[in-house]
């Protein structure tokens, strides 16, 4: 953060609390503010911007709903992290996937739209970091055929370390996004039978292809393990309501 006491002092009596937020945000978007910095307190703000404190407050909601700030209660208020905005954002897709359609098609077409040009790209861009975390996630996998959870957690991993090696910062940003969503569909998939080992092997032929640098091998390898993908996440749905409704029976 600028140790600059004229940071705050560009704002006219005249301006209105969305103007405020505007110019809090151009500080964030030009990293003269950074994530984690903590905003002066409201009454400061408030003098140094020649301002009364109840635009500053308005302004400070304006930020908190984009959510570029975090109000921490009782220890003032925050730039967010990219994850937290990240968060805010999947809130927000998970919130329309719920209220639109809950279609596992729709989550279907995004997944292809995203991973395979991230695994085309990351092909050509990855450097050694991310190839050894890659290998990491799918040895994290193959150790947790039997866990859920962990399996899922190291799925998601390697799929964002994928991400990062294209060197676009958007496609990190779309992937944390998304990863709600992603965790549920994933989670349905061990209702298939041999579904993980299946994962597995398409994990296995992305990386085969990135270690290559092979920028058309990776993208046909993600085709392949996006619609395997989704023929087990059908699958796992289909058995888990089947399971869902004997069990219902039974208790009736």
């Amino acid at each position: 953060m600028e140790n600059s006491e004229d940071l705050y002092g560009a704002i006219s009596k005249e301006e209105l609390y969305l103007k405020v937020a505007n110019f809090i945000q151009d500080l964030i978007l030009s990293q003269q503010l950074l994530p984690g910095d903590k905003l002066p307190p409201e009454r400061e703000l408030a003098e140094r911007m020649k301002l009364s404190r109840t635009v500053v407050r308005e302004a400070i909601k304006a930020l908190q709903e984009r959510g570029l700030v975090e109000v921490v209660p009782g220890s003032g208020t925050f730039i967010s992290t990219r994850e937290a905005v990240s968060k805010r954002v999947g809130d927000s897709l998970n919130l329309v996937f719920q209220l639109e359609s809950k279609s596992i098609k729709h989550l279907q077409e995004v997944r292809e739209a995203l991973e395979i040009s991230i695994a085309e790209l990351a092909a050509k861009r990855a450097g050694p970091e991310h190839l050894e975390q890659m290998r990491s996630a799918i040895k994290d996998m193959d150790r947790s055929l039997d866990s859920p959870d962990e399996y899922v957690n190291a799925d998601l991993r390697f799929h964002l370390v994928l991400a990062q090696a294209t060197g676009n910062p958007l496609f990190v940003a779309l992937v944390n996004s998304v990863v709600d969503l992603l965790r549920e569909a994933r989670l349905l998939i061990f209702e298939s039978p041999g579904a993980p080992a299946r994962g597995q092997k398409g994990h296995r032929e992305i990386l085969h292809c990135i270690e290559r640098k092979d920028s058309k091998c990776a993208r046909e390898a993600a085709e392949r393990h996006l619609s395997q993908a989704y023929e087990d996440l059908k699958a796992g749905m289909e058995l888990a309501s089947k399971e869902k409704n004997l069990s219902g029976r039974a208790e009736s």
